[in-house]
């Protein structure tokens, strides 16, 4: 066979070889929210975090291309809802979403909390004391699911917010708002935020069996290569000790929340 022919169909087999690597690897669209320290932005305005951290180690163990943008809560929610491609972090997996993701990894695990001014000192010691106050969540955040589960009525004890950083300052700032519901490790990166003290604050009531386990998830209609490629990734960071190595770097921040 003549060199040039057979140089001929090397080139066609690198050509279809190269066609299908791109269609194994689409684009990947990763859309998450401020919530420190699990991803926010630094004083650089450089996005950081544990959770940013494990995202980016695994994306680059899963070969797959993506884009990363950060939008409050509720756009982020509803993107990874309808559209296509779309994976959400940090999300918390609880049983009203179990049908509506693909759940891709576990992030990090953290509790739940009723929280109020300290000045206020109100005497709250059960979730029924708290429906007789106005609570603030955060619109289709696990908090806000999980209220309505417990009988919390919007417009009547549910005051609905779309982003994190009004939350402390709605409390704060406005005497119609008695309570807030957040967690053990974010609140006080939300305060600092916020430009409010920690101590004005303390917890009030944790609520049982409602810890939040934050994932990585993604759009039902995702393509299963990705699904795929991303667990791998996933897998990877955990075998070769990326994930330990992570979990030291942001053990002061986030406890005992790390993946095991």
């Amino acid at each position: 066979m003549p060199f040039r022919i057979i140089l001929s169909v090397l080139m066609t087999l690198l050509s279809f070889n190269a066609v299908a690597i791109a269609e194994e690897f689409p684009l990947v669209t990763l859309v998450t929210e401020n919530l420190p320290p699990l991803q926010y932005r630094n004083q650089n305005q450089e996005l950081d975090g544990y959770s940013f951290d494990l995202i980016t180690a695994a994306m680059a163990k899963s070969k797959l291309p993506y884009k990363l943008d950060v939008y409050p809560w509720a756009r982020s929610y509803n993107l990874t809802k309808n559209k296509q491609d779309v994976c959400i972090f940090s999300i918390a997996r609880i049983p009203e979403r179990e049908t509506m993701f693909h759940w891709v990894a576990r992030l990090a695990e953290t509790n739940t909390v009723i929280y109020g001014l300290r000045k206020s000192r109100l005497n709250i010691k059960t979730l029924d004391d708290a429906k007789n106050y106005n609570v603030a969540v955060i619109r289709d955040d696990a908090t806000h699911l999980l209220l309505l589960k417990y009988g919390f009525e919007e417009k009547k004890n549910l005051y609905i917010v779309n982003n994190t950083e009004s939350l402390l300052k709605l409390v704060y700032t406005k005497p119609e708002i008695d309570l807030i519901v957040a967690d053990d490790v974010t609140i006080r990166y939300r305060a600092k935020n916020a430009g409010i003290a920690m101590s004005e604050f303390e917890s009030l009531v944790v609520i049982e069996n409602t810890s939040l386990n934050f994932h990585l998830a993604c759009n039902l209609s995702t393509q299963s290569i990705i699904l795929e490629r991303l667990k791998h990734g996933f897998s990877a960071i955990k075998k070769d000790g990326t994930l330990e190595q992570i979990n030291n770097k942001w053990h002061d921040d986030v406890g005992d929340a790390y993946v095991q």
